[in-house]
């Protein structure tokens, strides 16, 4: 028995409490011993193991078993580390550790590891374009997950990174974080496996999703507030929940929009009304939230109503209306409002007379409540009031002559009148006082009460009395008129005056002796006052003294030492101050002479003016302000003498004596001084420039500069450098503008300068707040020159005072002015459209010919290849010409419609390849270089792909040129030698320019472009042979019998009589057709067959065309002979002929007429006669078809539309079958509203030609409908048919219908030429208006009259349509939407429609919209209840803007038409004025093809081109229209 069995016995005997066997108890201990277990268990770990993640995981879940054991049962396990069997293991190595002890402590250990490795995906493959969203802080970041293309690895493990700077590719790869200055922005990123160290790269744009975070608050306003629009609720009532805020978590602008529905509320809710406004707030990227706000209209509480206040009227003026006594309102917001809804409102008036001429109004007002009929009063008292007194009129003065020496008189006072606007007038009366005793003599009324007069008054004192008629009216009212009274008696007053005066002149020379001065007791009868004047008795004009009496007279320096003889005149009445004439109260006055003596006792004296001390900025050159000599009368002259001359009072001190010298008559002279002492001042106060956000550039780069105040004498100087940061973190780029003011006079530069600190208070760098420069002046200055109080840091505990930093004699202040740009607007792009390239070059073997090139239409390794001059022009308003500018060209090389092969600008292939087939690659640097350039040349000679830049002014140009090496641009500059435009395969490519400014601002322009064969082969003819019928009366002519050669500059040769030919050649008779030849199987001719009736010389053409279709021939001439007289006479020979004309007789040229005669088919075009000819053997059978479908829209206009219109709604019937015919647009037996819509397509440009119908349909002339009003009734016959004719039919005529013109205003003759004069201009008025990229808005456009229907293109560039808004009778059919063009056609003259547009530039709306003939010509139609059917008067078209400005069509040479055409064709053009143009049209050689010299009206014009045949030019032609002040080209292709 083991150990261990024997000690597992023992210790379960004991655990169980049995008896041990008598063996085992009872032996002596000799017999047994306990042994300690010692004996470790065992473990077994799985091996260690390596495991791979599946794609796109981080961790791998592993199951694995550990085996353990031991000598005893029950073995305990522990996991010391790593983790349990089934869990998940992340990448890495993972170390799993345990730990097996048994029942006796013995342990055992054993560990293994699992590695889990990345999944390895070679290669990476990342996605070309991806988009990250940012979150609600306007943050993201690209995660390698949202880029991979799977299969992949743990997303954890690869390092995403991102390259923001341009060119992309090569750094600095930065963490791929987003913020709000990225956004949009197109960056380059990269993922790298750190395992494998492979990478894959692709773009990545920031997008805003995020919408605007939009709040709406209810609001509860009165009902009577009418205006709840959003503005007013805000601004007005200052609710600022009336437009609620709508923060966006990138920023930018948030456009705010609402719709409003109404509902009326029950009595219950104590509103009358709740308007239920839905907000919708857009930001800039169109991402949209929305809230709805309830505005509930309160009912009116009839204690909120207040009663309007008491009113005081003029009984004058007793307008009691409401009007102008007020009505009921409320007040809400400190405002006013008198609609009182929820109440009605009423008033009764009671009148009290308290005089009368006086009412007072107790107005009663009555405001009941519309829903419980609770009433409320108030009173409003009005007083009509009679305060104003009569009006009394009097004389202005009465004058009476009392005879004798009497003192007192009779006096009979004149009427006066009276009148009053309220109150009857009850009492007159005179009032005045004599002696102390006032008087008052009533008055009697008379004339209604309109004059009163006054008896006859005896005793009135003589002297001037102020006398006083007042008049009372019933209200106690007095008004009053004052009449000076003079009664004076016959008696004159008695003059006495001194006899002899002495008088001294003043030193200044002058004395003044005044009139009363002079009277000696000068006596009157009744002692009235007396009153004086004085003159001369001969006249001194140097003294200004007159010849009148006056109050004083005067005497100056003349008069001195001279005796002067004056006369006192002396009144006993009043009169006036000044001088009086001689007989003036001659009466009432006497006079007494006197005489004056003038002394003047004084020296020549000089007296200068005062001395002055000034500040030399006040200097004043002439010195005339500083004063003048004071003259005396002893001064007979003077002089005055400057003792210095100053030329500059800048910067230093003067002192200047102003030397005075005077004269006397007798020679004497004296000498006085002014000194002038000028004071140097440096005393000047700055205010520093403001700091700038320069969103919108300027060249002059002025951003400010500082303002001057009480710049002293000194010579000021402000200078500045600047310092240019372009790495910023809030802006594009950053100017430090460094000021530096001194005084020329007294800067030092040794000196220091006072810095003076930009101030920034606000902790938001950008806040308006810190942009204000600061005022340097001292404490204490007034506004506005006050000094700057603020913080210079945000932290500052206090502001600071910027009157520390000034001192008036600082040597210099320094200032450091901030300017940031913030550019965010692209570089403006002259952008190329869609061009197509014809070559007419030789192609060249050496280029694109390789093996591995392959073009599968002409079966050969050589590409065919063309240049097409590639380049744009750009500028930037901030960075100018300053631009980065690259390009990617996408190339087709294997002619499968695909591009697949990029050229980079940035990463250009080695010299002479390109990099075939990378278009899948990271920055197209895969593919397989193939060659293009196998020119046996050095190696710097062999072509590179390369862009050509150049530089004028503010703009830059580059081109895709090849290059050698010498013409690159040589290291560290950009501009090289031109090189040559690049010669690219023939096929459809694509060029995409990204150009890219300082500010890292882009805009990409890319457009398609075709390069294409246009060089017709060039063939050659065997000319003049000659050949036999033969015996069957015919012969055939091939091809082989008249081709010496023909060679093409791509299509390869192959001989004509061996296999299908790449060159195809055929055969026609001279006259017999036009282009190139092909039989009714649409198959080349081969072969020509003559018989009997072409004996003769004989001419023909061989055609050879190439593979892109270009044609070209040869004549050859061949004369048949009929050497063996197998010919019989020819049978009889039969004219068939006949006439296509109008309706209304006008001929239809050029029209195709075909004859076909058993097997034969015949062709001939009409003649300018409209006239066809056939020749055909009598006895034969033959149907006439004609066939005209050019030019669908000649003759066809919107005013067509108007009257089939009317036709259809029966309101004006189209009167002929010809007419109605036309109408039918679709061909389908009926004319109906879809005609119109066909014809209007037409018009509108969408159709260049009918769908289902022909642009001119013929019937038989000699058909007569049976229902001229349905000709749709029976079939009418469109061709003619005759049988075994035996005789010539010379009038098998047609009449010509032109689909869609019921008007008959086409022209279906080359030689008619149409009038385009208009009678009058329609505009449609629109708001001008400034336009920002990248906005949309919506144009109005409102006709200036109601016209019967118009049409029109509407040029818009730099705008792209968003929507059409069509109006009133109008939908979107009415209009056509083109790249740069609307165009619009509208049959019922709706005058109204708008359009969104959305800008690609800025600019200004009347620059960027003009009206245009080029898709659909612009006119109008004059109501037709002026005009009858058929006959148009025409308006043109302009734009009107409310700025004045005027934009019609200018100049404009449109597309011909038809084109191609063969011989004739309409060329069409508008001038802005009247005038001689001439049209010229020449060939690609310069050859002139035809031309045209006339005078044209103002507007819309056409000529018909008619070309010589053939030989006068074919394929590519130029058309060309100059006037006196425009020229412009086109081109057509006339088809052979």
């Amino acid at each position: 028995m083991s150990r261990l069995l024997l000690l597992f016995l023992f210790l379960s005997a004991n655990a169980k409490g049995a008896e041990l066997p008598p063996f085992f108890t009872a032996a002596p201990a000799a017999y047994y011993t306990l042994v300690a277990d010692t004996i470790p268990p065992t473990i077994e770990c799985p091996p260690s193991d390596t495991v791979t993640a599946d794609p796109g995981l981080c961790e791998v879940q592993y199951d694995y078993m550990v085996n353990f054991g031991d000598d005893q049962p029950n073995p305990i396990l522990i996991q010391l580390s790593g983790l349990a069997s089934g869990s998940f293991f992340q990448i890495g190595a993972t170390v799993n550790s345990f730990l097996v002890t048994d029942l006796a402590g013995n342990t055992a250990t054993c560990s293994f590891t699992v590695t889990v490795q990345h999944f390895k995906a070679a290669p990476l493959q990342c996605e070309d374009q991806v988009k990250v969203y940012m979150d609600q802080n306007c943050m993201a970041e690209l995660k390698a997950g949202q880029a991979l293309i799977a299969p992949f690895g743990c997303l954890d493990f690869y390092t995403v990174e991102l390259d923001k700077v341009a060119p992309f590719g090569n750094g600095p790869w930065v963490n791929p974080a987003f913020s709000p200055d990225d956004l949009d922005k197109v960056y380059m990123y990269r993922i790298i496996d750190p395992a494998t160290g492979n990478s894959c790269f692709g773009n990545v744009t920031a997008k805003d999703s995020i919408p605007p975070v939009l709040s709406c608050t209810d609001i509860t306003i009165p009902c009577a507030v009418l205006n709840t629009t959003p503005a007013y609720l805000k601004d007005s009532l200052g609710l600022t929940a009336g437009i609620p805020q709508a923060p966006d978590a990138c920023g930018g602008q948030v456009t705010l929009n609402f719709i409003d529905t109404y509902s009326a509320e029950d009595c219950l809710t104590g509103f009358t009304e709740t308007i239920r406004r839905r907000w919708t707030a857009t930001d800039e990227r169109d991402n949209e939230s929305s809230c709805v706000q309830n505005i509930h209209l309160a009912q009116l509480p009839l204690s909120d109503i207040i009663t309007p206040v008491n009113v005081t009227l003029d009984c004058s003026n007793p307008d009691v209306s409401l009007d102008n006594t007020g009505v009921p309102y409320i007040e809400f917001a400190g405002k006013i409002f008198t609609t009182l809804c929820s109440v009605d409102v009423d008033f009764n008036d009671s009148i009290v007379k308290p005089c009368p001429g006086s009412q007072n109004y107790y107005r009663i007002w009555s405001y009941q409540s519309t829903c419980d009929g609770t009433t409320l009063y108030a009173t409003q008292r009005i007083d009509v009031l009679d305060t104003k007194g009569p009006s009394v009129s009097c004389d202005s003065s009465l004058f009476v002559m009392v005879p004798g020496g009497n003192c007192v008189g009779e006096l009979q006072l004149p009427p006066v009148s009276m009148s009053d606007d309220c109150s009857p007038i009850v009492s007159v009366e005179a009032r005045w006082s004599a002696d102390g005793t006032d008087n008052v003599l009533p008055g009697v009324l008379s004339n209604g009460d309109s004059t009163g007069t006054f008896a006859l008054i005896s005793d009135f004192p003589v002297y001037t009395t102020v006398l006083t008629y007042v008049a009372t009216d019933s209200c106690g009212n007095t008004g009053i008129c004052e009449m000076p009274v003079t009664l004076a008696d016959t008696a004159a007053p008695l003059a006495m005056c001194f006899p002899f005066l002495y008088a001294e002149l003043s030193p200044n020379g002058s004395y003044a002796l005044g009139a009363d001065t002079l009277d000696l007791n000068s006596n009157v009868a009744c002692g009235q006052q007396l009153f004086y004047k004085v003159r001369r008795t001969e006249l001194n004009l140097d003294c200004l003294s007159g010849d009148q009496f006056d109050d004083a007279v005067l005497f100056c320096c003349s008069d001195a030492g001279d005796t002067i003889d004056l006369v006192l005149r002396v009144y006993d009445i009043p009169i006036p101050d000044g001088p009086v004439s001689d007989s003036f109260a001659i009466s009432q006055s006497s006079d007494c002479m006197l005489k004056v003596v003038i002394t003047d006792t004084l020296p020549a004296l000089c007296e200068a003016p005062p001395d002055i001390s000034i500040n030399c900025n006040d200097l004043d050159p002439t010195y005339e302000s500083y004063g003048a000599l004071v003259p005396t009368c002893a001064v007979d002259s003077f002089a005055v003498f400057i003792t210095s001359s100053i030329t500059d009072t800048s910067c230093f001190e003067k002192t200047i004596h102003r030397i005075f010298q005077v004269f006397s008559a007798t020679g004497q002279e004296s000498q006085c001084t002014q000194q002038i002492t000028i004071n140097y001042l440096q005393d000047y106060y700055i205010r520093f420039p403001d700091d700038v956000l320069v969103t919108t550039c300027s060249a002059s780069g002025n951003y400010g500069e500082p303002e001057f105040l009480y710049d002293g004498c000194g010579q000021l100087a402000a200078t500045y450098t600047d310092e240019v940061f372009e790495v910023v973190p809030d802006a594009c780029m950053k100017i430090e503008r460094t000021w530096l003011i001194f005084n020329t006079c007294t800067y030092d530069t040794a000196l220091s300068v006072v810095n003076i600190p930009n101030p920034n208070p606000n902790p938001t760098p950008n806040s308006p707040l810190n942009l204000p420069g600061p005022t340097l002046s001292p404490f204490g200055t007034p506004s506005p020159w006050a000094p700057e109080v603020i913080k210079i840091d945000p932290l500052d505990p206090a502001p600071t005072d910027y009157s520390s930093f000034w001192t008036p004699g600082a040597n210099a202040y320094q200032y450091t002015q901030i300017i940031k740009i913030i550019d965010a607007t692209a570089p403006e792009i002259t952008c190329p459209t869609a061009t197509s390239f014809g070559d007419t070059t030789v192609n060249d073997p050496l280029l694109w010919n390789q093996s591995y090139w392959w073009d599968s239409t002409i079966n050969s390794q050589d590409l065919c290849e063309g240049s097409n001059p590639l380049s744009i022009t750009a500028s930037d308003s901030c960075s100018g010409a300053d631009l980065e500018i690259s390009y990617l060209l996408y190339l087709d090389l294997d002619g499968d419609n695909t591009q697949e092969t990029v050229v980079s600008s940035l990463n250009p292939p080695a010299a002479g390849t390109v990099n075939f087939n990378n278009y899948s690659t990271p920055n197209f640097a895969g593919g397989t270089p193939q060659i293009f350039d196998g020119r046996p040349v050095m190696p710097n000679e062999i072509y590179r792909w390369a862009m050509h830049e150049s530089v004028a002014g503010a703009v830059r140009t580059a081109s895709v040129q090849w290059k050698t090496l010498n013409q690159l641009p040589p290291s560290g500059t950009i501009f090289g030698l031109p090189g040559i435009d690049a010669q690219l395969p023939y096929g459809k490519h694509r060029i995409e320019w990204t150009v890219r400014d300082r500010c890292g601002n882009e805009d990409v322009c890319a457009y398609q472009f075709e390069i294409k064969d246009t060089k017709a082969p060039e063939i050659s003819c065997v000319s003049g042979q000659t050949i036999n019928i033969q015996a069957a009366q015919g012969i055939a002519l091939t091809v082989n019998n008249v081709l010496t050669n023909v060679v093409d500059n791509c299509t390869p040769i192959t001989p004509f009589s061996t296999g299908p030919n790449q060159i195809v050649l055929s055969l026609r008779k001279s006259g017999s057709g036009n282009g190139f030849p092909l039989d009714s199987a649409d198959q080349a001719v081969d072969t020509l067959l003559y018989s009997c009736a072409d004996l003769g010389p004989q001419t023909g053409e061989l055609w050879a065309r190439d593979l892109a279709g270009n044609t070209s021939f040869c004549t050859f001439t061949v004369t048949l002979a009929d050497t063996a007289d197998v010919c019989s006479p020819a049978p009889d020979t039969l004219t068939i002929s006949g006439a296509l004309k109008t309706e209304t007789g006008l001929p239809v040229e050029p029209a195709m007429v075909t004859l076909g005669s058993g097997t034969l088919s015949l062709s001939d075009l009409t003649d300018q006669q409209g006239v066809f000819e056939f020749g055909l053997p009598a006895g034969s059978d033959y149907t006439l078809t004609p066939l005209k479908n050019d030019n669908p829209l000649n003759g066809v206009s919107t005013f067509d539309l108007v009257l089939i219109s009317k036709h259809i709604l029966g309101l004006d019937t189209l009167d002929s079958p010809y007419k109605i015919i036309a109408a039918d647009a679709n061909k389908n037996n009926a004319v109906t509203t879809f005609d119109v819509v066909e014809l209007r397509k037409l018009i509108l440009g969408i159709y260049n030609e009918l769908p289902a119908n022909t642009s001119w349909r013929f019937v038989d002339k000699d058909f007569v409908f049976p229902d001229p009003f349905n000709p749709f009734l029976t079939t009418f016959p469109e061709t003619i048919s005759r049988m075994n004719v035996q005789m010539d039919m010379p009038e098998e005529d047609f009449v010509g219908i032109k689909i869609g013109d019921v008007n008959n205003s086409v022209m279906p003759d080359s030689l008619l030429v149409p009038d385009d004069r208009s009678a009058g201009t329609l505009h449609f008025d629109i708001e001008d208006r400034n336009i920002t990229r990248g906005e949309t808005f919506t144009v109005g456009f409102e006709s200036s009259e109601r016209v019967l229907g118009y049409q029109f293109t509407l040029n818009h560039d730099g705008l792209d349509v968003v929507d059409i808004q069509p109006g009133t009778g109008m939908s979107k059919d009415n209009f056509a939407v083109f790249p740069d063009a609307v165009t619009a056609s509208a049959e019922n003259g709706a005058g109204r429609f708008a359009i969104t547009f959305r800008a690609a530039k800025t600019g200004r709306l009347s620059d960027m919209l003009g009206i245009s003939s080029r898709i659909t010509r612009a006119e109008a139609y004059l109501p037709a209840a002026l005009y009858p059917q058929g006959e148009i008067t025409t308006l043109a078209i302009a734009l009107r803007f409310n700025t004045g400005a005027i934009s019609g069509p200018g100049f404009e040479l449109y597309q011909n038409k038809p084109n191609p055409f063969t011989d004739i064709t309409t060329i069409a053009f508008n001038l802005p004025e009247a005038g001689e143009a001439t049209l010229t049209v020449y060939d690609e050689t310069g050859r002139v093809l035809f031309t045209g010299k006339d005078m044209y009206s103002k507007g819309y014009n056409s000529v018909n081109v008619r070309l010589a045949p053939l030989s006068s030019g074919a394929g590519m032609l130029y058309y060309q229209l100059k006037t006196a002040t425009h020229t412009a080209t086109k081109k057509m292709l006339r088809m052979e």
